[in-house]
């Protein structure tokens, strides 16, 4: 199922089946997207989602969802932030505490 701009995807537990809701006004959530990293960060049971492409454009915005609040943050990184890219990979370093990046394509 494609979900429209303002929708998501909420899992049922149960039935391992996702259905589709209203997004809330006040919640926020990433943009569609494709060509990204994802990696879980088992210490605190949450997911971080880097870049990847909306549409035609290439994104560097870092995401977080908390799987035990089933809500997502766009986290402020430290330090130079990576350019706008797709196609990469990243991994959690050993401490659970830092996100590697690598690769992928930053051009247009």
């Amino acid at each position: 199922t494609r979900l429209s701009e303002g929708s998501k995807a909420k899992l049922k537990s149960k039935s391992n089946t996702y259905d589709t809701e209203d997004n809330d006004d006040d919640e926020q959530f990433p943009k569609a997207r494709y060509n990204h990293s994802a990696v879980i960060q088992n210490s605190t049971d949450r997911m971080f989602v880097f870049g990847g492409k909306s549409g035609t454009a290439r994104l560097n915005d870092l995401w977080c969802y908390d799987f035990q609040t089933r809500s997502w943050t766009e986290m402020a990184t430290r330090g130079h932030k990576p350019s706008p890219r797709s196609v990469h990979s990243c991994c959690m370093l050993p401490g659970d505490n830092q996100m590697l990046l690598f690769g992928g394509y930053n051009v247009r």
